[in-house]
């Protein structure tokens, strides 16, 4: 199963540290996970040095800007599951 976390925030606290969690249980229970968040955000940062599949998207903050760019990028995707 192909799933994809998307998080706009680029702060570190609960929500992030569960997506990283949770990208690292369904990843050794054989599925497909993508982060999808901003590049300038902390959760980039530790989903490259756990070596966690990520993908940098432009929507941090609330602009139709992001919005457009995070619909580009999951329709690329072929997602099973986009967990927001």
């Amino acid at each position: 199963m192909k799933i994809i976390h998307t998080e706009s925030s680029c702060g570190w606290g609960g929500q992030e540290l569960r997506i990283i969690a949770e990208a690292q249980g369904m990843i050794g229970r054989g599925h497909d996970v993508c982060i999808a968040a901003p590049a300038e955000s902390r959760l980039m940062a530790e989903a490259a040095r756990r070596g966690l599949p990520s993908a940098a998207v432009p929507i941090a903050g609330r602009h139709l800007n992001g919005m457009f760019a995070l619909r580009r990028f999951l329709a690329g995707g072929r997602a099973d599951i986009v967990n927001s």
